[in-house]
C-alpha cells in the first residue's frame, strides 16, 4: 500500500544516536491506537511505557533496551572504511575536530516502527496522475511479454536493501518489489525483470556501457537512474552524458520507453552532497526532448530529509551516506509504481476495501 494513503505507516525506521535521541515521525502518530516497535531484524519487540513512549509527536526512549549508537561512534573522529566527512558548515563540534560519518551497517542498531496516523494534512509525495510508460503498462494489462531493465548505480543495483545486505528480514531491492507487485496486480507472469546497474558507477560509465548493458536486451521499458555518483559534475556534463545514453537506447529500439529517475539526494550533512539535487531538472529537460518521463525522487527526498525535512537522513538510510534502508527502499518502489501506473496504483487498493 502506498505510504501516502491509508491511516497507518508500516515499519518506518529510527536510528538512535545517544540514549536521549528523540526522532520525529513522518506523520503524527495516534497514541490511542496500537504501535509496534521492533529491531531491524524483527527478532525483538519493545514495549510501550517500558522501552519507549510518545510525547509531543516524538519517539522518546526509556530504559536501556533500545539499540543506539554512541555519539562518537556515529560522528567518528577517525575515518570509517570509507572516509565520508561531516560537512563542517552543517554540523560543528565542541572539540573542533574533523568528524566522519559512521558508514554502513546502520541496520544493526535501527528500529522499525509501525503506527496509525492522520495523513489528511501535509504530505511529502505528490502521486502521478498518469502512467509514464503507457505502452509498457498496456502490455502488462494484456498479459503480453514485457521486459523492464534497470540501469544505474548502487541504489538501483539494490545496495543496503536487507536482502542485498544478507540480513533479516531479507526485503528485496526496490525494482524487484515493484516488478513482483506488477506481476501480481495484473496476473502477468510474462514480465521479465533485468538489472544491469552497478554500484559506484556514474553517468560516464553508463554512457560507455549502454550498448551491452541496455541495448543488448531490447527492453520495452528502461529505468535510467544515475546521478548519485555524479555529484562533482556540472549539470552540462551530466546532460551530455545522459543525452548520449538516451539517444543510443532510442536509436537501437525507438519504441522503448524510458523513465529517468531523479536520484534521491545523499546525506545533506555529508561531504558526499554535491550537485545531485540539480540533475532532476536536466532529466526533465531531456524527457521533453525525447518523450521520456521522470520519476522525481530528488524533490521527494529533499522534502523527506533535506533542510526542514519531515525526518532525518539516518532514519531513511542503510549506510548513512547514500543508500536507502528497507523503509527508503519501499518508498522508492511505491513512488516508482505511481510513475508506472499513475492513478491506477492507488485505485488498486481502493478495490480491496
Amino acid at each position: 500500500r502506498p505510504f501516502w494513503t491509508g491511516d497507518e505507516i508500516y515499519e518506518e525506521c529510527f536510528t538512535l544516536v545517544g540514549k536521549s535521541d528523540t526522532p520525529t515521525f513522518l506523520y503524527a502518530p495516534k497514541t490511542d491506537a496500537p504501535i509496534s516497535v521492533v529491531d531491524y531484524n524483527k527478532t525483538t519487540e519493545f514495549a510501550y511505557g517500558v522501552d519507549y513512549k510518545i510525547e509531543d509527536g516524538k519517539f522518546v526512549p526509556c530504559g536501556d533496551r533500545l539499540p543506539h549508537f554512541e555519539y562518537d561512534e556515529f560522528y567518528r573522529t577517525e575515518p570509517d572504511r570509507i572516509a565520508v566527512g561531516v560537512n563542517p558548515e552543517k554540523i560543528s563540534f565542541p572539540d573542533g575536530k574533523r568528524r566522519y560519518f559512521k558508514f554502513g551497517e546502520l541496520h544493526k542498531k535501527t528500529l522499525r516502527i509501525s503506527y496509525h496516523c492522520d495523513k489528511s494534512r501535509g504530505g511529502v509525495f505528490r502521486p502521478y496522475a498518469e502512467s509514464g510508460c503507457p505502452a509498457f503498462s498496456e502490455k502488462l494489462k494484456r498479459g503480453e511479454d514485457a521486459k523492464i531493465l534497470f540501469y544505474g548505480d548502487s541504489i538501483t543495483e539494490g545496495a543496503d536493501a536487507s536482502a542485498e545486505a544478507r540480513t533479516a528480514p531479507f526485503a528485496d531491492m526496490w525494482g524487484i518489489q515493484a516488478c513482483e507487485f506488477l506481476k501480481t496486480a495484473y496476473k502477468n507472469e510474462r514480465l521479465r525483470y533485468i538489472n544491469t546497474a552497478v554500484g559506484g558507477k556514474d553517468s560516464l560509465w553508463g554512457r560507455d556501457n549502454v550498448r551491452e548493458n541496455v541495448n543488448a536486451y531490447a527492453p520495452d521499458l528502461v529505468v535510467l537512474a544515475f546521478g548519485m555518483n555524479d555529484g562533482g559534475k556540472t549539470t552540462e556534463e551530466f546532460k551530455i552524458l545522459n543525452e548520449q545514453m538516451i539517444h543510443a537506447i532510442k536509436s537501437a529500439k525507438k519504441e522503448t520507453e524510458i523513465i529517468l529517475v531523479g536520484t534521491s539526494v545523499p546525506n545533506p550533512e555529508s561531504t558526499w552532497f554535491g550537485n545531485q539535487y540539480k540533475f532532476v531538472e536536466v532529466y526533465e529537460e531531456l524527457a521533453k526532448k525525447y518523450a521520456c518521463s521522470v520519476l522525481d525522487m530528488t524533490r521527494l527526498t529533499l522534502r523527506l530529509y533535506g533542510e526542514n525535512g519531515a525526518i532525518r537522513y539516518r532514519d531513511f538510510s542503510g549506510n548513512n551516506v547514500n543508500h536507502p534502508n528497507d523503509f527508503g527502499v519501499r518508498i522508492y518502489a511505491q513512488s516508482f509504481l505511481s510513475r508506472v501506473l499513475g492513478k491506477e496504483y492507488e485505485e488498486f487498493f481502493e478495490k480491496l476495501k
